[in-house]
C-alpha cells in the first residue's frame, strides 16, 4: 500500500517509518523538488575551462567527439568525449563543456585539467575558468 505523500522512490511505507526522509518531499534525495534537476532538463550544465601557458592549445575533431590538446607534453592529448556531452571551442585557448548531466559534466572536466594540472610556480595549465592559482614564491638568492 502506497502512501500518497510525495517521495522520490516507489518504497511501500511498510518498510518506512514515518520520520523517514524519504516521506518528506523537501528531502535532499529527492530530486524532483531540487532546483538542479530541472537547470539540468532546462538549461543543461556549462563549464569553460581555460588553457593557459606558451604553446598551449585545444581543437575538436570534426564530427565533435574527440578533443585534442597540446599541452607541452611530446605528445597531443586526445580527449574522447562521453556521447551525452557537447564540447565548444571558441579560442585555442578556451573549451566549454555542456550536458545534462552535472556529475558527466564536472567529471570530464577533472578529467581534462588531470591532463596538465596548474603549475604551482608558473601557473600553466588546464584551469576552470574563473579560477585563480596561488603561485609559490621562486627560489631566493
Amino acid at each position: 500500500m502506497l502512501s500518497s505523500t510525495p517521495r522520490c522512490f516507489s518504497t511501500p511505507t511498510s518498510f518506512l517509518p514515518s520520520s523517514s526522509p524519504l516521506c518528506l518531499s523537501s528531502s535532499p534525495l529527492c530530486l524532483s523538488s531540487s532546483p538542479l534537476s530541472s537547470q539540468g532538463v532546462t538549461k543543461g550544465f556549462y563549464v569553460q575551462l581555460r588553457i593557459v601557458g606558451i604553446g598551449y592549445r585545444a581543437a575538436l575533431s570534426p564530427d565533435g567527439s574527440t578533443l585534442t590538446l597540446k599541452l607541452g607534453h611530446s605528445h597531443d592529448c586526445a580527449y574522447v568525449l562521453p556521447p551525452s556531452l557537447k564540447a565548444v571551442v571558441p579560442e585555442p585557448t578556451l573549451v566549454g563543456l555542456w550536458g545534462l548531466d552535472k556529475n558527466q559534466v564536472t567529471q570530464a572536466a577533472a578529467n581534462v585539467i588531470a591532463l596538465r594540472k596548474p603549475s604551482p610556480y608558473k601557473g600553466k595549465g588546464v584551469r576552470v575558468e574563473g579560477t585563480s592559482v596561488k603561485l609559490k614564491p621562486g627560489k631566493r638568492k
